[in-house]
């Protein structure tokens, strides 16, 4: 339901919050233009909010399939009460 509702989109705006999130993720730039790849972008259409918002979503997104066990279980348990 979170990935169908988009609640993993990360979206970095301004060009200097963008340029600061690269630098202390991905100075390489490798990881987000491979994941810019993966969906299909060219890199006349990239800048570095859009490389550091698919970034930021994918960090987001990994953090909580870490956690989804634990998230699962916690809702269960709030069932069982």
């Amino acid at each position: 339901m979170i990935e169908d509702g988009n609640g993993f989109d990360i979206e970095v705006i301004y060009y200097s919050n963008a340029i600061d999130f690269l630098a202390e993720n991905d100075p390489s730039l490798h990881e987000s233009l491979e994941i810019a790849s993966e969906y299909g972008y060219q890199a006349y259409n990239l800048n570095s909010e859009i490389l550091a918002s698919l970034l930021a979503s994918k960090l987001v997104r990994d953090e909580f399939y870490e956690l989804e066990s634990e998230i699962n279980d916690f809702f269960e348990d709030l069932e069982e009460e």
